[in-house]
């Protein structure tokens, strides 16, 4: 049956007038935000046996010029000079939804997407005119940046997170913000193996150790990246029966959902990969019912990515300081993780030119430290939130102004602990295709430990694949999956025999790889030094600054040994 289509009236009642209606009126009148009011009430009146669905919203009319005015005013101007309901030119105003809950709730009342789509572009809604259907761009892009736009609308961190978000929202499930650490099982067949890849997540009951993460590891070519992959699209084939990825192909998304696919309990899915081209799903659309995100953590976010910059989802990570996601301080967790390994005064905001806030001009570009841009007062971060040019990255300077290098581990390390604070949501599934990559030790250390936290707070959980015994130490060994070659194409998949937390990446490098090359060539070394006349003198002047200490161990007695037996 087609939908009806909505019209917008402005009034605090409903016309004696039949059909579907969406009613806008001023609301909160007496409200002051720094000398602005833009909230609404909206109201949606079907024309079947549905009640009226009620929501706050915000209402933004424009001049000529396209300059924001008071709704409030704007309205009983139009209201006296017609005495009756009105309606208005949709080049005249905007909406938004006054919180991001609110775009769920009208998303569950509609009967259809397509009713839902009819409503949003009746009442000429932000966020899907920014994607959708288009606004005159120039006009658009002077309203958004207004003082007024940006003070008066934006104030509250849950119409900033309506504006970040916005129809988007509506698309997701809105599920209980349950604790999704449950034990579950996943079977593939993979092509190229003879036998199914089979997993098995469990979890302890332990009183100090939350065992959130489970670490997949084995040599290359074992199918560790497949197996995440075709998670991810069993768990989306629980959600949406029409293909939601932008890369993946129609018939291999059919075939995960005659076969493979899973209950999904998480509330939204995150992939992480350092691979440029990954095999991990790049993306899913807007209006799916599957909440996915992906962030190939070796690319700049503003490569074509579809991804936020750095400098936009700090901003977010300032301005989102409240509401149900936020249990705790996640810029305060962002501080605590970099520290350690950038200094955080360093990092710096681009800036539009005469902003009027910027402390840094460098290669043409106006600089504000982010430490400053954090600690502005309310009124301050609201006006200066829109002067940051948030498409292109961040810049590091030193006290006196000049840049400041990064190694490739740091700012890798960075760009994720930046994306996983501002994404991670109660409930969610963490995915990691080699972290590692880029990291030095000491850096997967404290990527570890900003993980835990996040999971913890949030409830969430996480799948690791690796190659690296310095990840897989940070991991009880029930929640290790080692993926060995076996004959005939075959695969198996097991716990290691050794205690994997808090062992040393040797011993663990030996139980799971076995590594062989390095024995083979230790043992040559052995075989080398065995034959010959040379005293352990002459091995310690001649290589005692390249060999290891219990390689001069093994050599002194491959030889005092050759001296007993010359004895004899």
């Amino acid at each position: 049956m087609a939908v009806q289509k909505y019209r917008l009236v402005f009034s605090r009642h409903r016309p004696e007038d039949p059909g579907t209606l969406v009613l806008l009126s001023p609301a909160d009148t007496g409200w002051n935000d720094f000398g602005y009011n833009f909230h609404a009430t909206l109201v949606v009146s079907p024309n079947d046996a549905r009640k009226e669905l009620n929501l706050k919203a915000y209402c933004i009319p424009v001049d000529e010029y396209g300059r924001p005015i008071r709704f409030a005013t704007w309205f009983e101007e139009n209201w006296r000079a017609r005495m009756r309901p009105f309606t208005y030119r949709s080049s005249g105003f905007l909406t938004l939804l006054a919180t991001d809950d609110a775009y769920s709730k009208l998303f569950s009342w509609c009967k259809s997407d397509e009713e839902y789509r009819n409503i949003l572009l009746t009442i000429n809604e932000i966020t899907w005119l920014r994607e959708n259907y288009g606004f005159d761009a120039a006009k658009f892009r002077k309203i958004i940046g207004s003082e007024a736009f940006q003070v008066g609308v934006l104030r509250s961190a849950g119409a900033y997170r309506a504006y970040r978000d916005g129809f988007h929202f509506g698309y997701r499930k809105s599920k209980a913000p349950v604790d999704v650490r449950k034990p579950f099982s996943f079977s593939v067949q993979l092509p190229g193996f003879s036998n199914e890849h089979s997993l098995d997540f469990n979890y302890k009951d332990l009183e100090l150790i939350e065992d959130r993460v489970h670490c997949l590891i084995g040599r290359n070519g074992i199918g560790k990246t497949q197996v995440l992959r075709k998670l991810i699209l069993s768990l989306a084939a629980d959600e949406d029966k029409e293909n939601p990825f932008l890369d993946v192909h129609d018939s291999e998304y059919q075939n995960v959902l005659t076969k493979s696919s899973i209950a999904n309990p998480y509330s939204r899915v995150i992939s992480y990969t350092t691979e440029v081209e990954s095999a991990l799903p790049c993306g899913s659309r807007a209006d799916t019912v599957f909440d996915y995100q992906h962030c190939n953590l070796s690319l700049p976010f503003d490569s074509g990515t579809g991804a936020k910059t750095i400098a936009s989802m700090l901003v977010s990570l300032v301005r989102d300081d409240e509401g149900p996601r936020n249990k705790f301080n996640r810029l305060g967790a962002l501080k605590a993780a970099v520290l350690p390994h950038i200094d955080w005064d360093s990092i710096a905001l681009p800036v539009k030119k005469d902003s009027g806030i910027s402390s840094i001009s460098y290669n043409g570009v106006d600089w504000i430290r982010f430490s400053t841009f954090a600690s502005l007062n309310e009124e301050r971060l609201l006006k200066a939130s829109p002067q940051v040019i948030q498409d292109i990255e961040i810049g590091h300077f030193n006290e006196e102004g000049d840049p400041v290098n990064v190694s490739s581990g740091q700012r890798v390390f960075l760009r994720f602990a930046v994306h996983f604070l501002s994404y991670a949501s109660k409930g969610s599934l963490v995915i990691f295709d080699e972290p590692e990559t880029h990291l030095h030790p000491n850096l997967i250390s404290s990527f570890a430990i900003l993980l835990y936290r996040v999971l913890a707070q949030t409830k969430s959980v996480a799948i690791v694949a690796t190659h690296s015994p310095f990840i897989v130490r940070e991991v009880p060994s029930h929640c290790v999956h080692v993926f060995q070659s076996k004959s005939r194409g075959s695969v198996e998949i097991s716990t290691p025999y050794l205690k994997t937390l808090g062992a040393s990446p040797t011993s663990l490098s030996l139980s799971i790889f076995g590594d062989d090359t390095a024995k083979k060539y230790y043992e040559k070394l052995l075989e080398a030094v065995a034959p010959t006349d040379l005293p352990i003198a002459g091995i310690l002047q001649n290589y005692g600054d390249v060999l290891s200490t219990d390689m001069l161990i093994q050599m002194r007695s491959i030889i005092e040994k050759r001296v007993l037996n010359a004895g004899d």
